[in-house]
C-alpha cells in the first residue's frame, strides 16, 4: 500500500475539522489561510480546465508579420508555481493549528494527517 491519496477538497475539510476541534477556526490568520487556500485552488482547477481542453499544449504568436512562432502554452509553467504555493498555504493553515490551538482531550489523527505528506 502506499500513501493515501488526498484531494484538494478532502485536504481543506481536514484542515477544517481540525481547525474546530483545536479550537482555531474562528483566527483571522487561520481564517485569511483558508481563504487564501480556496482561491489558489479555484485558481488551479481553472488551469487544469483550459489545459485539459485545449487540442496542443503550444500555441502560436505571430511577432512579425505572416511569421508564427510555435511556444508551450504560457499556463504550463504556471501550474506548478500554484500548486507549490496551496501547498504551502495548507502548511501555514497546519502551522496555525498545531501552534494556536489546544489539541482535543480525546486525541486526533493529526499526526497521521502530517505523517501523510511526508
Amino acid at each position: 500500500m502506499g500513501r493515501p491519496k488526498y484531494s484538494s477538497r478532502s485536504v481543506y475539510n481536514n484542515l477544517m475539522l481540525m481547525a474546530k476541534a483545536y479550537g482555531v477556526a474562528e483566527n483571522p490568520l487561520f481564517q485569511a489561510a483558508a481563504h487564501q487556500y480556496q482561491v489558489q485552488q479555484i485558481l488551479i482547477d481553472k488551469i487544469r480546465r483550459e489545459l485539459s481542453s485545449e487540442k496542443t499544449l503550444c500555441v502560436e504568436k505571430e511577432y512579425v508579420k505572416n511569421r508564427e512562432n510555435t511556444y508551450v502554452h504560457p499556463l504550463i509553467k504556471e501550474l506548478p508555481k500554484h500548486s507549490e504555493s496551496a501547498n504551502r498555504t495548507a502548511q501555514t493553515m497546519l502551522a496555525i493549528i498545531t501552534q494556536l490551538g489546544k489539541e482535543p482531550p480525546a486525541g486526533s489523527k493529526l499526526e497521521a494527517f502530517k505523517n501523510s505528506f511526508s
